[in-house]
């Protein structure tokens, strides 16, 4: 959709940029590198080529990374499981043999946030000490960054520290949900040069979000500062933890199948690391050797954040509110006009969409096939999702899974009306010209290995088939003739 921007023209006209989960990793690349980002909307840059060329400096770097070592450490010890937890000390042995595993596949993520930063290396050369306050944007300049994370009941620190969340609402709000133990949404805004400061999003009833040590003479100590200043790789990784659950003793509570839940005991096992931390400030990745116990020192890490994508995998929410707050803070100007929106998806959420049995404020429960782990539904519009058969086709890809066969690429465009979503910043009542683009859901490269190949072959070709087919679509809709 980026180079299909640039072909009519867009770019001009798009305020806000909203991404989630491993479309970060993209995100980051297309705000803070110039050359990542002149590369997809110079038209007289053949998009296919450097599609492939994204994914070879990616494989390079993953094994980079490997032979390096820098990235994955064993850390626990499997000698400290004794012979009365039979159990534990085979599963130690087990998470042991995970690393190698990873390495034979260049793919050195037992380590969430290196691994991410050694992703954006080629792009970002300063990713180890990039932040949000002192970086300026390079690439897309003209836009506000929208990334979210979630932030589980509870997270491993360390082998040995567990922090548990607490969340204070304003008097005489409670949300609905018949547990403490919910997913909490974090949005991370970061306005272009003289836009504003960058600072975290949260729903506005939510008054502070501390958390507690399980350690001796413990105080509360606050999570969300407005003065916060996160690293780029910091947000960008903890957007896409996809394993993040893992570091959390409730989430993998509700997550495991029961047959393991004894597995508890000897938790976490080093598996905290898959959840991507949230840093004191000031703190910056070390590189070389160094990066060996990055994400392990209890000292610099105040929590551990989740996927962003188990709250909304399109963050459309909390970037249409977004949207909404700025265009009230400015008096007003032109929100009668209402809003114009794409949504670019591989597999977005049919809950963005109204469901009168599961209206904004609901709280989706585990395993509702909707990416619930008891999180705040994201809603935002009164009407229902448009059926299969009202998206039309606008782009034929290749199709890993059929034989060389090509699969569809679809759009649906519409006006919709917005509701009133607290946890995400909506405010009711709006109109949105919203513009629908499904992608095609296949195979993500995340481990090195095959990333060259399937850059060249699959990603480079699909890249250049939506841009072309997405285009004259984007026109029409930007000028209002959809």
């Amino acid at each position: 959709m980026t180079r299909a921007l640039a072909s009519v023209g867009g770019w001009d006209q798009i305020t806000h940029v909203g991404s989630n989960s491993g479309g970060n990793w993209f995100a980051s690349q297309l705000f803070y590198s110039e050359a990542f980002y002149g590369n997809l909307t110079d038209t007289s840059v053949d998009l296919a080529s450097f599609v492939t060329l994204w994914g070879a400096e990616y494989g390079q770097a993953m094994r980079v990374a490997v032979e390096s070592g820098a990235v994955w450490a064993t850390v626990f010890d499997v000698g400290s499981f004794s012979a009365a937890h039979p159990v534990c000390a085979a599963t130690a042995n087990f998470v042991e043999g995970i690393g190698p595993f990873l390495d034979d596949r260049d793919f050195p993520a037992w380590m969430w946030m290196p691994y991410v930063a050694a992703m954006l290396k080629p792009w970002i050369a300063d990713v180890e000490t990039a932040t949000f306050g002192t970086r300026a944007m390079t690439g897309l300049t003209t836009a506000t960054l929208l990334q979210q994370t979630t932030m589980a009941p509870d997270v491993y620190l360390d082998n040995d520290v567990l922090a548990t969340r607490s969340i204070t609402y304003e008097a005489g709000y409670a949300p609905n949900t018949t547990t403490t133990s919910y997913v909490l949404p974090i949005g991370h805004a970061t306005p272009p040069a003289g836009g504003g400061s960058p600072g975290f999003l949260l729903n506005h009833k939510i008054t502070s979000v501390t958390a507690t040590r399980d350690e001796r003479n413990a105080k509360p100590y606050s999570l969300v500062d407005p003065s916060r200043d996160p690293l780029v790789v910091e947000m960008s990784s903890a957007s896409s933890a996809a394993l993040g659950i893992m570091a959390s003793p409730t989430m993998l509570e509700e997550w495991v199948p029961g047959s393991l839940h004894p597995l508890g005991a000897c938790w976490p096992l080093g598996a905290e690391t898959l959840g991507s931390p949230m840093l004191v400030d000031g703190y910056t990745l070390p590189t070389g050797e160094a990066a060996l116990t990055a994400t392990t020192d209890k000292d610099k890490i105040l929590f551990r954040y989740m996927d962003g994508a188990l709250a909304d995998n399109s963050n459309a929410a909390m970037t249409l509110g977004r949207m909404q707050a700025e265009c009230a803070a400015a008096s007003g100007a032109g929100c009668e006009d209402g809003y114009r929106m794409i949504i670019a998806c591989d597999d977005c959420q049919a809950s963005l969409f109204m469901d009168p049995s599961m209206p904004p404020g609901t709280f989706i429960g585990p395993g509702s096939g909707d990416f619930g782990f008891n999180n705040p539904i994201p809603t935002i519009f009164a009407e229902g999702k448009p059926p299969d058969s009202a998206f039309t086709e606008y782009a034929r890809c290749p199709d890993l899974y059929r034989n060389g066969s090509r699969s569809e690429a679809t759009y649906w465009s519409g006006n919709l009306t917005t509701v009133n979503n607290e946890w995400y910043g909506v405010r009711g009542g709006d109109k949105v010209e919203l513009l629908f683009l499904t992608g095609i859901w296949d195979v993500m490269a995340v481990a090195g290995l095959n990333a060259e190949q399937l850059f060249e072959k699959f990603y480079s070709q699909t890249a250049a088939a939506q841009a072309d087919g997405a285009a004259p679509i984007i026109s029409m809709f930007l000028e209002g003739q959809l």
